[in-house]
């Protein structure tokens, strides 16, 4: 495994290239379907993400889901509080390209068409969490038993990030490769969904992402 310094390093080469639209899919509408948008991201300031992208050798520490391309409002399973494996706090979390933008976090962003019951059954799954919020937790344990390729059970209340927005996907009949696992790493399932109709839409700093209509 390569040293979490190492890791970082090249992990911020990749996203100091030129900001990414990618031209196989250049249109912003499709008949009969609704885009979703899976926001990965890295954290150069976060000795954690340093430590995940390290641990789960990929570019990514992070993902979260929005619904429109204004990442405005987005949704994922979060560490909230604390910096050390020991003391972590988290769970279900409501996030912002404003707050990305004000941390100087370099994101990703894939965007996957779907159809409309796929899209309704994720708005409602979303929505399902939003209720349970106060009674979830992050899933630190399952991500390092994904690091070791450690099999478990995922549960609905206790989910890191890319176990939660795969969850979503599964649970909506999206079809993805390797469709029905559950612990998988952002990585790995940016990579996955990159091979759906959608493709990257941006790469690069929050800071510079300007696509769609923000509201309050």
């Amino acid at each position: 495994m390569k040293t979490y310094r190492t890791r970082a390093q090249e992990t911020e080469k990749y996203f100091e290239k030129e900001p990414c639209i990618d031209e196989r899919d250049m249109d912003d509408e499709r008949v009969g379907k609704r885009a979703i948008y899976l926001v990965f991201s890295f954290a150069p300031a976060s000795s954690m993400a340093r430590a995940i992208i390290a641990y789960t050798e990929g570019s990514f520490s992070h993902v979260a889901i929005a619904l429109d391309e204004s990442l405005t409002n987005m949704y994922s399973f979060t560490i909230t509080r604390g910096n050390r494996f020991s003391n972590i706090e988290g769970g279900f979390t409501y996030e912002n390209i404003r707050d990305y933008r004000l941390q100087q976090i370099l994101i990703q962003v894939n965007r996957v068409w779907i159809n409309d019951i796929q899209y309704n059954r994720i708005r409602q799954q979303i929505s399902v969490m939003a209720k349970i919020k106060n009674r979830t937790a992050y899933n630190l344990k399952g991500l390092i038993k994904y690091v070791l390729k450690e099999k478990y059970e995922t549960e609905q209340k206790s989910m890191y990030c890319s176990e939660f927005v795969i969850h979503l996907l599964n649970g909506a009949g999206v079809e993805i490769s390797g469709n029905g696992m559950e612990q998988i790493s952002p990585q790995e399932l940016a990579d996955e969904t990159y091979k759906l109709e959608g493709g990257i839409v941006y790469r690069g700093r929050a800071e510079r992402y300007e696509r769609g209509y923000e509201t309050d």
